[in-house]
């Protein structure tokens, strides 16, 4: 394929996501094979889960970068830029080296009738063969038994949490979207999995067990009690496969913390598997590990929040945080997409703010916002709703005046969205 510009390079991309969802392995496998199954040249770690996922595979791909590996990130979706998805030594891909990926693999991508994500996946995997990673941490785009990143053979599988989101794809109980999840887990490959829901739990050993694989769990193999939380981090002790010790990240709130156990027992794990990486490595790569988007502050006076809570599970976690660190928010600027469950969201956000300001993303599947204003009269919150969300953003700045609190989550389109209105470029963010 003729080499393209950038833009037009990612036109391409962009243009395959008209064909919309592809469940299945067939394309990817055949795109793999047509361009040397890249998949086979790296080891790797492969994470699935409802919430946490992106977040474990930071901490992970930072401790396995400070433990002198070359390093390979893949996680989804991106924010800003489509870069975000593919990351070596913590840094985003290139222009140049997308665009010679790109003429490299648009023929076979073509060919093979590959989605979207399924070749942004082998695009993925290819770049970290050409940059000659050693050691890449995988995070499942949706669900695991179907999805494209389920064709690695991992050291080890990880499920970081199971909650009900995309239904229509994954099934409506805990038990199926757990078994969707659980689709990861390779014959005698140990898996980890973060703190579970006993239904979930269940599910995932059982599969686990027919499999032939050890499976070690965070608030059963391994523990951890929070010491220090502010908006600047915690400080957490962890008593995991080999002892009990004391670390620090730099983000805040208990979720946070579950996922740093999460990613410390899998490391646990690795070493059991003759991986070992050293303790002054794991330290570092916590405290290192940046992650944008998530309990991030965009700006002190005002004090703006940013975080990709997206489905009811991560509102509650995020409220949880928000009263763990003793913030209650003067305005909330609140979008979502129409398949969430906003209701449970608002309900969940309403204990922490003093008043919401409703916008919608910019996504064919975004919720309108007169919905949301329905939403608020009946569980009787205080709204106001501007569809465009720079200028949502603008009315909440003024309503938080110089001394006030912002915060704004919902939905990753809207996050986005709010990145570029603050000129944040996640992409050129190193995230360890």
């Amino acid at each position: 394929m003729t080499r393209l510009s950038y833009q037009a390079s990612l036109e391409f991309l962009f243009n395959l996501e008209k064909s919309g969802i592809k469940l299945g392995l067939e394309r990817t496998l055949a795109l793999l094979s047509a361009v040397g199954d890249p998949h086979l040249g790296f080891r790797s770690v492969h994470i699935a889960g409802t919430n946490g996922k992106g977040s474990v595979a930071c901490f992970l791909n930072s401790i396995f970068h400070h433990a002198g590996h070359v390093t390979g990130l893949f996680t989804s979706p991106h924010l800003v830029d489509y870069r975000e998805r593919i990351r070596t030594g913590g840094r985003s891909i290139t222009r140049s080296d997308l665009r010679r990926l790109i003429a490299r693999l648009g023929p076979a991508i073509r060919e093979t009738g590959a989605s979207y994500f399924e070749a942004t996946t082998v695009l993925a995997f290819e770049h970290f063969v050409r940059k000659k990673v050693e050691t890449a941490v995988v995070e499942v785009g949706m669900g695991g038994r179907l999805d494209s990143t389920n064709v690695l053979s991992p050291m080890v599988s990880c499920v970081t949490s199971i909650d009900y989101d995309h239904t229509r794809y994954l099934g409506r109980t805990l038990s199926k979207i757990a078994g969707e999840k659980a689709g990861i887990v390779k014959r005698t490959v140990p898996v980890v999995c973060g703190m579970l829901p006993a239904q979930a739990s269940r599910t995932i050993r059982r599969i686990a067990r027919s499999r032939g694989c050890a499976v070690r769990e965070v608030g059963c193999d391994a523990r951890f009690r929070v010491l220090e939380s502010s908006l600047d981090g915690s400080v957490f002790e962890y008593t995991g496969l080999h002892g009990r010790q004391t670390f620090e990240i730099s983000s805040p709130g208990l979720h946070q913390v579950a996922n740093a156990a999460t990613a410390l027992l899998t490391v646990d794990v690795l070493s059991e598997q003759g991986f070992p990486v050293p303790t002054d490595a794991i330290r570092e790569g916590l405290l290192r590990a940046f992650w944008p988007g998530r309990l991030h502050v965009l700006s002190r006076r005002p004090l703006v929040i940013l975080d990709a809570a997206h489905n009811a599970a991560g509102a509650r976690a995020l409220a949880k945080t928000m009263r763990e660190i003793g913030i209650k928010t003067d305005v909330t600027v609140f979008g979502a997409l129409r398949d969430k469950d906003y209701g449970k969201m608002l309900k969940a956000l309403s204990r922490v703010s003093g008043g919401f300001v409703f916008t919608k993303p910019a996504s064919p599947r975004a919720l309108p916002v007169l919905r949301l204003k329905e939403a608020a009269g009946e569980l009787g919150l205080k709204a106001k709703a501007i569809a465009s969300v720079p200028r949502a953003l603008e009315l909440a700045r003024r309503e938080c005046g110089r001394d006030g609190t912002m915060l704004i989550c919902g939905s990753l389109y809207m996050i986005g969205e709010a990145l570029e209105d603050f000129a944040y470029g996640p992409a050129r963010v190193a995230v360890c």
